[in-house]
């Protein structure tokens, strides 16, 4: 029979939480930028912009993140987002730094937590004789260019790292490794920005920081509004199939092919998505 206990059911492949978008509106609408018309021409509710349980397709926040972008002339944003961001707002990252002590302890209980809000990248840490590789791999290639979440991730773990203190290490043993290196400003904190290829980036620094203490309890207020209960999650596929469609329904042949294609997804999969809802 069925267990009593279900474990936590992840959205389909390629998902993200839609309120992953919220710290770069927010970001986006103090620059000016009209946030709503944006999330209007990408299939999204702009009411929906703050409800946890709504995900999309990786593709529209992508697309989302580049229109920011463009709009407000900054090839920096994603960074800018990352430094700028309560990190106590942050679900993973509060999970993660209210009881970790040390580097290590904060990465495996991160690694831990961020599934819960999207299944698109996988996180490991990995210590090689030679130091310690903190790797974020994407499970396929988007048509959107990622190099914004990236950038994103850049800004929030380097503030991790400086909150080692500068004192006990030296950004000059840190490099960043992203495929678009140009979204973050050359030696971005005395660290090595450079190349990788393919589907990853990564922070590659030595493996003793891992044991170092870190200290942000001292910036984390209260939890965050939105911190997720891990229950199922509904996925928004018939909202990410309408922010496929749209640009594609001007070629009346287009169909359940181009449109999974658009959306990064196997056409059977999406065809047993849309079924299911």
């Amino acid at each position: 029979g069925m267990s009593a206990r279900q474990s936590p059911k992840l959205p389909a492949e390629g998902f993200v939480r839609l309120v992953t978008l919220t710290p770069f509106s927010a970001y986006a609408t103090k620059q000016g930028i009209d946030v709503e018309t944006i999330a209007e021409d990408f299939g999204i509710d702009p009411k929906s912009l703050a409800n946890p349980d709504v995900f999309v397709h990786c593709e529209v926040v992508y697309g989302t993140l580049n229109a920011y972008v463009r709009e407000a002339k900054d090839p920096y944003l994603g960074l800018h987002v990352g430094e700028w961001l309560d990190i106590a707002s942050w679900p993973p990252f509060y999970d993660a730094a209210r009881s970790s002590r040390t580097l290590s302890e904060f990465f495996s209980i991160f690694i831990k937590t961020i599934p819960r809000e999207a299944n698109t990248v996988t996180h490991n840490l990995i210590i090689e004789p030679d130091g310690a590789v903190y790797r974020v791999t994407r499970s396929f290639v988007p048509s959107e260019d990622p190099s914004q979440a990236y950038a994103f991730g850049v800004g929030v773990f380097m503030r991790l790292f400086e909150s080692i203190g500068t004192e006990h290490i030296d950004f000059g043993q840190l490099e960043v490794r992203l495929p678009n290196p140009r979204v973050v400003p050359p030696g971005y904190k005395g660290a090595k920005v450079g190349h990788i290829s393919g589907n990853a980036y990564e922070y590659r620094f030595p493996a003793e920081w891992l044991h170092l203490p870190i200290s942000l309890h001292s910036k984390l207020t209260a939890p965050p509004d939105t911190l997720r209960d891990p229950a199922i999650p509904k996925v928004s596929v018939v909202g990410a199939f309408r922010a496929a469609a749209v640009p594609l329904l001007e070629d009346l042949s287009a169909g359940v092919n181009e449109v999974a294609a658009a959306l990064g997804l196997d056409p059977k999969r999406l065809t047993n998505a849309l079924k299911r809802q």
